[in-house]
Order: C-alpha cells, then structure tokens, then sequence
C-alpha cells in the first residue's frame, strides 16, 4: 500500500508544479538572447593642449568640450600634469597661476578670438603665454589669443601659435 502512495504522489506532485505556472498565462520558450555585449558607440571627444618639457611645448590630448573652446584651457589651469606626463619630464605653466579665465565669442572681440585674462605673483614667461596662445589656437574655432592681465587690461595684440616658433617642439 505505501508503494502505490509514493507512486500516486510521484504523479500529482508535475501537476501541482505546473497548474500555477500554466495558470498566470505563461508560455513556455526556449533560450531567448540577449544580443551582442553592450559596446560605446562613440568615443570621447578629444582636443590638443600644449605642456611644457625643457622649455619647449609638447602637444598632448585632453577631453573636448564640443561648442565651447574656452572649457579646454579652463580645465587646463585647473590640473596639473597627469603622472605618466610628470614622468616623461613634462609640467602645466599654466597651473601655477593665482586666477585664469578664458573665454570665447565675447561681444567686443573680433570673432575666432579667444579671451584669456589671468595674474600671477611670479613673472609671466614667455613659455606660459606660449602655452596659453598655442592651446587655445588649437580649440576649434579659436584663430588668436588675446591675453589680458585679471584687471582687464590687455597685453598687445591677438596672438597666434606661429608668434610661439621658438617653444614648439619637433
């Protein structure tokens, strides 16, 4: 008698299992993908910035900011040189400034001028405007630099990297 129990449950216990699953309106399927791996479509936009190595500028990539030029440089005072560049000899001028700001397409300056005010209690060198210049004219849009001191008052003319030559390396 127990023997036709344990069989009898056998039987009923695929009918338990399988009433509430039938029940809900669930088909069965088989293996459904997933597709390929998820892979970025579109890589990080990338600009050129200079840094300085013996008295010389070395172009490097840093992150775009596409439709605003201006962004680069501010990013560039903000940071020093990354390590691996630290220990190719290379360093940011432009870091050891007290206050820098640049700006682009401001009103009162011809258009592909790029604005870039700052001070320093240290002597400027011509390497550090050389910086400043060629970073900038290397942002899309931006022809000349025209540099300023943080009170406002302008340093010559709008400047382009060809007026640097002498810093550039290669």
């Amino acid at each position: 008698m127990r023997h036709r129990t344990r069989r009898a449950l056998r039987s009923v216990v695929p009918l338990i299992v399988v009433a509430p699953v039938a029940a809900c309106g669930v088909r069965p399927t088989g293996v459904i993908g997933s597709g390929a791996p998820v892979v970025a479509q579109e890589a990080v936009p990338q600009t050129t910035v200079y840094l300085a190595r013996s008295e010389r500028l070395v172009p490097v990539r840093r992150v775009a900011f596409p439709g605003a030029p201006q962004a680069a440089l501010n990013a560039l005072w903000e940071q020093r040189a990354k390590v691996p560049e630290e220990a190719q000899g290379m360093s940011n001028p432009l870091a050891d400034l007290d206050e820098f700001h640049a700006i682009f397409n401001r009103g009162d300056l011809p258009p592909g001028v790029l604005m870039a005010s700052f001070s320093s209690r240290r002597p400027v060198t011509d390497l550090l405007r050389a910086q400043i210049v060629c970073s900038g004219t290397a942002q899309p849009g931006v022809q000349r630099v025209q540099l300023a001191d943080q009170g406002a008052s302008v340093l010559g003319r709008p400047l382009r990297c060809s007026s640097f030559g002498r810093y550039l390396a290669g």
